[in-house]
């Protein structure tokens, strides 16, 4: 799980404005009973996963439209996003 925990921990200091993880290649000498393993994360698929990841959002709309918008099968959802998107002046 470090490999997890890493990558959100990068994802957090970025959303944060914290300075970028230095690479290093020399690492320091150990003592006894400490045992170094490299992890490997790929920051830009944690960043796109995380940022397209869905969230549930609660809405508020008159009852009667409420009705009348299920009794035509519309997807909240696709709708409420599509607007936004529309709104903000973002391509699909």
């Amino acid at each position: 799980m470090a490999k997890e925990a890493l990558a959100l921990h990068i994802y957090g200091m970025e959303k944060d404005g914290e300075p970028e993880p230095r690479r290093t290649d020399n690492i320091p000498e150990t003592g006894p009973g400490v045992l170094i393993v490299p992890v490997s994360v790929y920051p830009d698929v944690v960043k796109d996963e995380m940022n397209n990841r869905r969230e549930k959002t609660t809405v508020t709309i008159p009852h009667w439209l409420k009705e009348a918008a299920e009794a035509e099968g519309i997807n909240y959802s696709r709708l409420l996003e599509n607007a936004i998107k529309e709104t903000l002046g973002i391509a699909s």
